[in-house]
């Protein structure tokens, strides 16, 4: 029996380059993704035809149907969550994906596994903040995770 894989962010970097990499190396996982809309559904319906992907959204099924409860419904049936959408920062939506994984009923025989990539959104806060999306970084906007540390620690939530 193949893995069932949730993907979030697949649109997003992060998470496009992941789950590419992932379904490149196994195209038999069980794979499920979240994405936010029914557009963003079709961008991956035109990098993935012919595939029996699952991808869900809010309001697709139901329309009362939020993203918390979309995260919590796939959660419970995955092995794997791989979750790296913006709202990996969201404590709402990581609480939905952990809810999900303990109603499942797992045992040390058939665990589940989250990974959790998120946090790189506070970096751009100057540049939303200021309307420079998509420009290059100013000087004092550049972050070294050894070197600024304490300045990235200090960051408002």
């Amino acid at each position: 029996m193949s893995p069932k894989v949730l993907v979030t962010g697949v649109t997003g970097y992060i998470g496009g380059d992941a789950f590419h990499a992932l379904y490149e190396a196994n195209p038999d996982f069980d794979y499920t993704l979240v994405v936010r809309n029914k557009e963003r559904e079709e961008l991956v319906r035109r990098k993935y035809p012919n595939t029996d992907i699952k991808i869900v959204y809010p309001g697709a099924a139901s329309p009362a149907m939020s993203l918390a409860d979309v995260l919590e419904e796939e959660a419970r049936k995955a092995d794997i969550v791989l979750h790296t959408a913006k709202s990996a920062d969201d404590a709402v939506q990581a609480k939905a994906i952990l809810r999900g994984l303990q109603a499942a009923g797992r045992s040390p025989e058939h665990p589940a596994y989250w990974i959790h990539v998120s946090g790189t959104g506070i970096l751009q806060w100057y540049d939303q903040t200021h309307n420079r999306v998509g420009q290059l970084p100013l000087p004092s906007e550049k972050y070294d995770d050894i070197a600024d540390i304490d300045r990235i620690l200090t960051l408002l939530d």
